[in-house]
């Protein structure tokens, strides 16, 4: 039980320095606020395609789901 609360934390931790501080071209459309952070059991993302690639353009969304 202690294990769980400790991998909530750490991914709650990981997952306010996404939105602090977001790699290039990625976004994180439903975490915007500290009570999105609360449900961890599923992120949804967007990442922007890398400039100069046949990827420039796209836009590829990605849904993490966690089971509790």
């Amino acid at each position: 039980m202690a294990q769980e609360a400790r991998l909530k934390l750490r991914m709650q931790k990981e997952l306010k320095l996404l939105l602090v501080d977001p790699p290039h071209g990625a976004s994180f459309p439903t975490l915007s606020s500290q009570s999105d952070i609360t449900d961890l059991s599923s992120i949804h993302a967007q990442i922007e395609g890398p400039e100069e690639t046949v990827y420039s353009k796209g836009i590829f969304k990605i849904k993490i789901q966690i089971p509790e």
